[in-house]
């Protein structure tokens, strides 16, 4: 019989049909052959790895006994409940997958959730923000909401990094030369390292699921948990997979609403965009946006007292409450640690503390949710005239994702994250079109400096430019940084730092041109739609035959229509010669 058995399963093929080639995430490659993206071995039970081959093998598997860990019912129990669903296996009631039953009675959700962690500038691979899933268990009501969401579990999939080099953590991210780990920590883990430890605030859209998609969800957790994906920062990260597997188990459109890259906010757009998937939205403040609402309402004599750590009997209730957080944002570290002397000083603030049966309350107004930010995508059609080309018509193609002067509503105010902007520039007399500049990555860093941080402010850029000064517009490769302080007043920075160029290019007299010198940065913003930034440098070209120069940028920026249209005036100089633009801006 078994014989039998097995020469009907070698001579008959099963076809795999759009349900398990999405199940085994494949995708058809540039030759129009499914490959998958997994580069485990132990995702796959056939050697070819094909989406027919793959069948075939699981279903031969599947009557293999004994039922064990081992076995691909208990490694792939969405799979199994795929054959059994379409009649070619029949479903095995009693079956011993002892790891599979304890993963799926430790999770047992009651409710899904993704949530979004906004922006961490600090770090290359968060300044687009992350998405993981938070699986909400069946707890008794013996606190408050906010405190039981604490015991849920955390589904996050990164990059399992193996360098702390930024440039080629970088390259890496960006090549796919990391692996991809799916990864189960109770969610307290999550806010402790995002919420706490990162600054980040962490918004919670709740899914409408059933039962069933919430036991396939776990099942297909199984499957992939124990496997890996090569790991790109643009494409296939963290939201990319997060979304699929929602896809697979809920049946619904979200991949295909995304662009090409994929940006952790765009896959929030897509669950918000399929009508009835997001039931309920929540916001947890970051530790800081607490201290920072908390430290708000003290007076500037009571602020003083604080940042001083110098306790009296004389300091409110409040103080107390803000310095303790201080400590805790200041130093997380030495906090818990019982030898240092932030360890001592935080214990002695709490047992002041615990004296006080009055309570300071601090009310903290939720910012603009994470999904209403403007697209990532922007094009961009100005008419411009300057001295030397005279009348132009420039074409801009921005992949992603903000500037300074884009709709600031859900962004990082005053900074600067761009992705592959591309610029052209058309001269009307001499009827040539010429690239103008390419920004493979730009970077700007605008954190404020005061009485309680003091960071420095940066900005970064790697790409090619015209260069006007040491050769006649040719194009060069260009690296940009510079360095400072920044100090905001209400809706206005000024930015302060040390400016740097270094540029490459056959057509340079020396081949090179290193660029350094004084800059000032000004940004404004004047109204929700109207904002304004004007920059002034004064350059000095290190070991090159030219004169120190002066260049200025000066452009502002008004929204149209919130979100899809922005009308940009700008006006520039660049040593003697002077360039004016006027176009608009279509965000898609």
């Amino acid at each position: 019989m078994p014989f039998l058995l097995l020469f009907f399963s070698l001579s008959f093929t099963w076809q795999a049909d759009a349900e398990w080639i999405k199940l085994l995430h494949f995708e058809k490659n540039l030759f129009g052959q499914y490959s998958s993206r997994s580069n485990s071995d132990n995702f796959f039970t056939s050697l070819d790895k094909t989406p027919d081959s793959e069948l075939n093998a699981f279903l031969i598997a599947y009557d293999v006994l004994p039922i064990n860990d081992d076995h691909v019912i208990c490694k792939f129990p969405l799979r199994t409940k795929y054959v059994v669903k379409k009649e070619y296996k029949k479903r095995i009631e009693s079956i011993n997958c002892p790891k599979l039953q304890k993963f799926k009675e430790t999770l047992a959700p009651v409710g899904v959730s993704l949530i979004f962690s906004s922006y961490f500038l600090d770090s290359p691979s968060s300044t687009f923000g992350h998405t993981f899933l938070r699986l909400r268990r069946n707890l008794p009501k013996v606190a408050t909401e906010k405190q039981i969401e604490l015991l849920d579990h955390g589904i996050g999939y990164a990059a399992n990094a193996t360098t702390n080099n930024p440039l080629l953590h970088a390259i890496l991210g960006f090549t796919g030369g990391y692996n991809g780990i799916f990864s189960l920590v109770p969610y307290y883990y999550k806010v402790r390292e995002y919420n706490d430890n990162e600054s980040r605030d962490l918004w919670s859209y709740d899914l409408n699921m059933t039962a069933k998609q919430m036991d396939d969800l776990v099942d297909h957790l199984w499957e992939v948990g124990q496997s890996t994906f090569p790991y790109y920062y643009l494409t296939e990260n963290c939201s990319y997979y997060i979304l699929e597997i929602l896809e697979i188990v809920t049946d619904r459109d979200l991949v295909s609403r995304m662009p090409p890259w994929m940006i952790p906010v765009d896959s929030i757009k897509a669950i918000m965009e399929d009508p009835g998937f997001v039931k309920d939205i929540s916001y947890r403040p970051s530790l800081k946006s607490q201290f920072l609402a908390r430290a708000s309402q003290l007076t500037d004599k009571e602020s003083k007292q604080v940042y001083s750590l110098n306790y009296d009997s004389s300091w409110k209730t409040a103080q107390i409450d803000t310095v303790i957080e201080y400590l805790e944002l200041k130093y997380p570290k030495e906090v818990r640690d019982s030898t240092s002397k932030f360890f001592l000083l935080r214990d002695k603030f709490l047992s002041e503390r615990s004296k006080r049966k009055e309570t300071s309350v601090v009310e903290i107004l939720p910012p603009a949710r994470p999904d209403t930010i403007h697209p990532s995508s922007r094009a961009g059609l100005l008419l411009g005239y300057d001295e030397i080309d005279k009348d132009f018509i420039t074409i801009q193609q921005r992949f992603a994702y903000y500037d300074p002067l884009d709709p600031p509503e859900a962004k990082p105010a005053f900074s600067e994250i761009i992705f592959m902007d591309i610029s052209a520039k058309y001269l009307i007399d001499k009827k040539d079109l010429d690239i103008e500049r390419v920004d493979l990555i730009r970077a700007k860093i605008r954190n404020p400096y005061t009485r309680w941080f003091k960071p420095y402010s940066y900005s970064l850029s790697l790409g090619a430019e015209r260069e006007k000064i040491l050769c006649g517009s040719c194009l060069v490769a260009k690296t940009h940084l510079d360095l400072g302080l920044s100090q905001q007043l209400d809706n206005h920075l000024l930015f302060g730092g040390l400016y740097t160029d270094f540029k490459v290019g056959s057509h340079m007299q020396k081949g090179y041109g290193i660029y350094i010198g004084p800059t000032v940065e000004v940004t404004s913003y004047w109204s929700p739609l109207f904002r304004s930034k004007l920059d002034v440098s004064y350059l000095d070209i290190i070991d090159q035959d030219a004169d120190a120069f002066f260049k200025l940028d000066f452009e502002v920026r008004l929204d149209l229509k919130k979100n899809v249209f922005s009308l940009s005036a700008s006006h520039a100089i660049l040593d003697t010669n002077t360039e004016t633009r006027l176009g608009v801006y279509y965000y898609y």
